[in-house]
Parts: C-alpha cells; structure tokens; sequence
C-alpha cells in the first residue's frame, strides 16, 4: 500500500468518535471546507464517471462492484453500489448509464455518508473518492479489458 494511504488510515483513527452513519448521502462538495477542494472533485468524478463508465454495460459494472464487495443497492440510478472503504466510512457510488437512442451522456457521483465529516478531512475524503475511482476502474480493466 502507498504511503499516504497509511495516512488516510492514521487521520481516521486519529478523528473518529463513534457517531453513527445518519443514511444521508452528501457530496463531497457539502462536507465541511468542502466548497472549492470537495465540490472540484465532485466535477472531476463526475465527468470521469461519463467518459469511462457511462456506455458500460451494466452488467459488467454490478459484476466489477461485487468483486470490490460492495452491496448492490435499489434507487434512482442504473447502479447504486455501496463500496466499503473504512467502518462506519461507505462510499455510494450511483450511475445513470448514456442513452444513445436519446443521445444522454452517461452521468454519476460518488456519495458520502452525512457522518463523514466526524471521520476524515476534506483532504482525506477527496484521496478517499480518488482510490475509489481507481479501484473501479482497474478492476473493470483486469475484468473486462484484460
């Protein structure tokens, strides 16, 4: 493991107090000091999202989150996954798949529980939702690509 992720690891351990997930997604962008470093990344992950995961077929991309072992959720989105990154720290993935017939781009987010912020930083989420997108992407090309 890289040595900043140790220090993701150290920060949580460091600023967690036991305060129960609220089931609230929020943006990176409305944790707190998140409004230029978290509402960026929150443009970054959703254009990233578009480009690379938008025309995937879905049941590609169920299969690349389960072997990650995140939770296949039901909502308003094509794929709702809840990925598990640190306790009481899930990360939710949602993704609108592009419809072609309709010419839509593809569009999704990364959420955060409305607890994050009694568990990292801003910084610290922001590299968080950054291993994510990483994650997803190198396990669809190890699955699919090859």
């Amino acid at each position: 493991m890289e040595e900043w992720r140790y220090l993701v690891i150290l920060h949580y351990l460091e600023m967690a107090d036991g305060t129960p997930l609220n089931q609230r997604f929020i943006t990176f962008g409305e944790l707190r000091d998140g409004l230029v470093r978290g509402s960026g990344f929150d443009r970054t992950c959703e254009q990233a999202m578009a480009l690379y995961f938008g025309k995937k077929p879905l049941e590609n991309l169920q299969a690349v989150c389960t072997a990650l072992g995140a939770k296949l959720e039901n909502s308003n989105a094509d794929l709702c996954a809840v990925l598990p990154f640190l306790p009481q720290y899930p990360v939710t993935w949602k993704l609108w798949l592009a419809e072609e017939e309709d010419e839509i781009d593809g569009s999704g987010r990364l959420f955060l529980d409305g607890s994050a912020d009694h568990y990292l930083s801003i910084e610290d989420a922001v590299t968080v939702g950054t291993i994510i997108l990483d994650r997803l992407q190198r396990q669809y090309e190890a699955m699919f690509i090859g």
